[in-house]
């Protein structure tokens, strides 16, 4: 992993996930792009009072709301852009081809509760083609990762995406599969679902990555990814996305975007491979 981007505004909430952001690329060897998305005065500026307004928040966001992200020991470059976050988010990760975005579970105006459509991150959830970490203001290191393993696309980019970050964190990986309670095969393709998911978990294994693989019998897959999530004390959520469909764009439904809603831990969305 080479390059990191982190959406920082001027909440302490942002300002923490900077800090998570920074520790992670510090540890990973990547560089951190700081980005600043903002939109300008409604009222006409002189070019020169527009110049000292986004050199003054270029060095804020150097100097104050970076500053964990620094200490962490990360490399950070700083931009600051007008316009939509949105789409200054997703530009500026397709220029510098980031590997992952980091975003806030809340920014600017934002609070608890379920995420509303207008969010950034929401947004972002559905259209973005890059991986995606979405963190609230108080995490802390990743010692333990859980993924969710179903052998979709996006679950094996997930695993992918494990295989590059867990050994230079040196994280264990806890591997779950839901499988559906209302089928009625029984228990015997119980040891079948744990063969496939240690086959699928391999390539980690492969790559030294302590694995520990879990078969949870559960109509609701995001209910059960959570309640093992909180079970198991992980420190960081992995689950792949499924592919963007159909004239809307979005990713309308699907486990990791109710995931998405619910999480109160770090979690990492990662679309398939194309």
């Amino acid at each position: 992993m080479r390059t990191i981007v982190v959406g920082v505004d001027q909440s302490p909430s942002s300002h923490a996930v900077a800090g998570w952001a920074g520790r992670l690329a510090g540890r990973l060897g990547a560089g951190l792009v700081a980005v600043n998305a903002f939109v300008g005065p409604a009222a006409e500026i002189t070019p020169g009072d527009w110049e000292h307004l986004v050199a003054r928040r270029e060095a804020t966001l150097a100097r104050r709301w970076t500053r964990l992200a620094t200490e962490a020991g990360a490399k950070v470059t700083t931009l600051v852009r007008e316009g939509d976050p949105r789409d200054v988010l997703a530009n500026v990760a397709d220029d510098v081809v980031a590997d992952l975005v980091v975003l806030g579970r809340y920014g600017e105006g934002g609070g608890p509760g379920f995420l509303h459509l207008g969010s950034v991150a929401e947004y972002a959830a559905h259209h973005w083609s890059r991986p995606l970490a979405v963190v609230p203001p108080r995490a802390g290191s990743v010692a333990r990762m859980m993924i969710g393993v179903d052998g979709s696309a996006g679950s094996l980019a997930a695993a992918g995406w494990c295989e590059q970050v867990a050994p230079a964190l040196g994280a264990t990986v806890v591997a779950v599969n839901v499988e559906d309670s209302g089928r009625e095969h029984g228990d015997a393709r119980q040891p079948d679902a744990e063969d496939r998911l240690r086959e699928l978990t391999a390539p980690l294994v492969d790559a030294g990555v302590e694995v520990e693989t879990i078969v949870q019998r559960d109509l609701r897959p995001a209910d059960a990814l959570l309640r093992v999530a909180d079970a198991i004390g992980a420190d960081l959520l992995v689950v792949g996305l499924r592919g963007v469909g159909g004239f809307t764009g979005l990713r309308v439904g699907g486990v990791a975007v109710k995931v998405l809603h619910r999480a109160s831990l770090p979690l990492v969305l990662v679309p398939p491979i194309h």
